[in-house]
């Protein structure tokens, strides 16, 4: 009996043993997994770091290449927008160029778009973003339209190439 008895509590201890070996083996699994994610996360924080160095080293050189020109361009050193007194482009309420702003562009772009789209940093940029500001006269809707179509024009202005900002490849690029 006493045999007996000890028989069943081996096999009870065995069984619980094989339960036992069952979640470790589920843990085990489950650590490889949160191992794999944990090293994407990292490869994604090592590109998102690159990413941040890229972007300050941009706004080094944009502010480099504008700081002892003639232009009044401000580079903010956060974000790196480039920003400029809008009264040389667009009189109030108005969506066209004016001369000033012409001959601006024709100045600005070019040494923009050599920091931009140079050697060092072409392959980061995705995207160049050109924003259309008003005043606060008027309604929503029109600041909204007028800033939009502003917008519009001065990327229009850019993409002619009869004005001799952006070339072909540029364009293409």
């Amino acid at each position: 009996l006493t045999l007996l008895r000890s028989l069943q509590m081996f096999e009870e201890k065995n069984a619980d043993l094989q339960r036992q070996q069952v979640t470790i083996d589920a843990q085990r699994v489950e650590i490889e997994e949160q191992q794999k994610k944990l090293d994407e996360v990292k490869g994604e924080l090592v590109e998102l770091t690159k990413m941040v160095g890229v972007k300050s080293d941009i706004i080094k050189a944009l502010q480099a290449e504008f700081q002892n020109c003639d232009l009044s361009v401000k580079v903010d050193p956060q974000t790196g927008a480039i920003t400029f007194d809008a009264g040389i482009f667009f009189s109030v309420g108005s969506a066209g160029i004016s001369e000033e702003g012409d001959i601006f562009l024709k100045e600005f772009v070019p040494q923009y778009l050599s920091v931009l789209l140079g050697d060092t940093f072409r392959d980061q940029i995705a995207e160049i973003i050109i924003e259309g500001h008003t005043d606060t006269n008027g309604t929503y809707m029109y600041n909204l339209d007028l800033s939009q179509t502003r917008a519009y024009y001065v990327a229009e202005f850019c993409l002619n190439e009869r004005n001799g900002v952006l070339t072909a490849n540029q364009i293409a690029y």
